[in-house]
């Protein structure tokens, strides 16, 4: 399956455009490709495709920089990396006293963690029964 790594970090800007980010995540193209493409919710359709350029952004340090649009906005990812976690400085035009900041993205939950946070509640539960 191939890797789904979700921005889960985000400093800088304002609260706008963090949780923007913080929407984002890059999927594998193919099983241990090391290409990923960026995917977020574009009028209220989510699993949407970003174009960004360049259009596949390549792992192992190959694409250290790539543009996007995203909410309106003109985005730029520089210092970018991606493999098993991704990691960049993002800037815009938006606001220009806060329009820089970093993310980190790491690999999404598998459906195998969710039983355990639920277990984990209903034992809290019990114990305060």
């Amino acid at each position: 399956m191939p890797q789904h790594i979700n921005i889960k970090t985000v400093t800088g800007g304002n609260s706008t455009e963090q949780n923007q980010l913080k929407s984002l995540y890059f999927l594998e193209t193919a099983k241990d490709s090391g290409q990923f493409q960026l995917f977020g919710t574009v009028n209220n359709q989510p699993n949407t495709l970003i174009p960004t350029v360049p259009a596949t952004l390549s792992g192992s340090g190959t694409t250290t920089s790539f543009t996007f649009t995203y909410g309106g906005v003109n985005w730029t990812v520089t210092g970018f990396f991606i493999g098993h976690a991704g990691m960049g400085n993002w800037s815009n035009p938006n606001d220009f006293s806060q329009d820089d900041g970093t993310f980190v993205a790491q690999a999404g939950g598998t459906r195998e963690d969710e039983p355990v946070e639920d277990e984990s509640e209903e034992d809290a539960s019990a114990a305060s029964a």
